[in-house]
C-alpha cells in the first residue's frame, strides 16, 4: 500500500462531500489521522478495521483510494450516487471495507465476535474500531466494552474520535459522558489518552500491548484543517458551496 498523507486525504474528502452534495465533513476530518497512522503504519494482513461512525465513510473511502486500493476516479465519479457502492455511510460492498455501519453502537459488538472468535481459534491479529464520542451515547456499546473485559479479549482496540460535538450541539450538553477514563477502567479496560492529531502518539497508542482490552481516547477537534468549519456544529450536515469549498480548500493549502 502507498502512505497517505492527511492533507491529501482532507482535501479529496472535501471534493467528494461537495460535489455529491454530501454531510459530514466535520466528522471526517476528525479522524482523517487517526484513519492514515492505521493505514500507514499499524494495520497488518491478520488485523481487521471497523469504522463504527460509518458517516464518516468519504474519510475511510479516501484513505483506500490514496493507498491504491480502490479507483480515485471511480470514487471520484460515484460517492453518493444513486446505485453506487460508494454510499455516504460505510458499505461492505466497498473493497477494503470489513462491514457496513451507519446505525452506531454495532460494531464495537462486531469487534467482540471477530476478537472472540480468533481467541477461540487462536488467530493471530487484532481487531481496531473506530467509535465517535456521540455515539457512547448507545447502550450496546457498553455492553460490548463489558463483554470484552469479561472475556479478557485484549486483541481488541476501541478507538474513541473525541471532538467534542455531535449532530445538533456539543456531547456535553446531549449527554454527558464526564471522566470517560474513569468509567473505561471501572468496565475493566485500559484506558490510553492521546492527541488525535498527532500520528506519532497514536502509532505508540495503537501498538500498546495491555492485558485487558483497550481503549484509546484521541482528542480531536471536529473539522481540523479547515477554520472555516473547525468546531463548528452546523459542518455535521452542512454540505459546502462552491464559494465555500474555495476557502476550505484554501485554509488546508495553507
Amino acid at each position: 500500500m502507498k502512505k497517505v498523507h492527511p492533507l491529501d486525504v482532507r482535501c479529496l474528502v472535501l471534493e467528494l462531500i461537495t460535489s455529491s452534495g454530501s454531510s459530514h465533513i466535520g466528522s471526517c476530518y476528525s479522524t482523517v489521522e487517526i484513519l492514515t497512522t492505521l493505514y500507514n503504519d499499524v494495520l497488518t494482513q491478520d488485523d481487521v478495521f471497523l469504522l463504527s461512525k460509518g458517516h464518516a465513510a468519504a474519510a475511510l473511502y479516501s484513505v483506500l483510494a490514496l493507498a491504491g486500493q480502490l479507483s480515485i476516479e471511480d470514487l471520484k465519479k460515484s460517492y453518493g450516487s444513486n446505485s453506487s457502492i460508494y454510499m455516504t455511510h460505510a458499505s461492505h460492498f466497498v473493497p477494503g471495507v470489513a462491514f457496513s455501519s451507519g446505525s452506531l453502537g454495532m460494531l464495537s459488538n462486531v469487534a467482540c465476535g471477530i476478537g472472540k472468535a480468533k481467541q477461540f481459534t487462536q488467530c493471530s491479529g487484532r481487531i481496531f474500531v473506530l467509535l465517535s464520542d456521540g455515539e457512547l451515547n448507545e447502550g450496546s456499546n457498553w455492553e460490548a466494552f463489558m463483554y470484552a473485559a469479561h472475556h479478557k479479549l485484549n486483541n481488541v482496540n476501541f478507538i474513541i474520535d473525541l471532538n467534542g460535538l455531535q449532530s445538533l450541539t456539543s456531547t456535553r450538553d446531549t449527554l454527558d459522558m464526564s471522566d470517560l477514563s474513569r468509567k473505561f477502567e471501572a468496565f475493566g479496560l485500559s484506558a490510553l489518552h492521546v492527541n488525535g492529531h498527532d500520528c506519532k502518539d497514536l502509532t505508540a497508542a495503537m501498538t500498546t500491548q495491555t492485558p485487558e482490552p483497550k481503549v484509546i481516547i484521541a482528542k480531536t477537534v471536529k473539522g481540523k484543517g479547515a477554520a472555516l468549519i473547525e468546531n463548528k456544529v452546523a459542518w455535521h450536515y452542512k454540505s459546502p458551496s462552491s464559494s465555500e469549498y474555495k476557502v476550505i480548500l484554501e485554509q488546508l493549502n495553507a
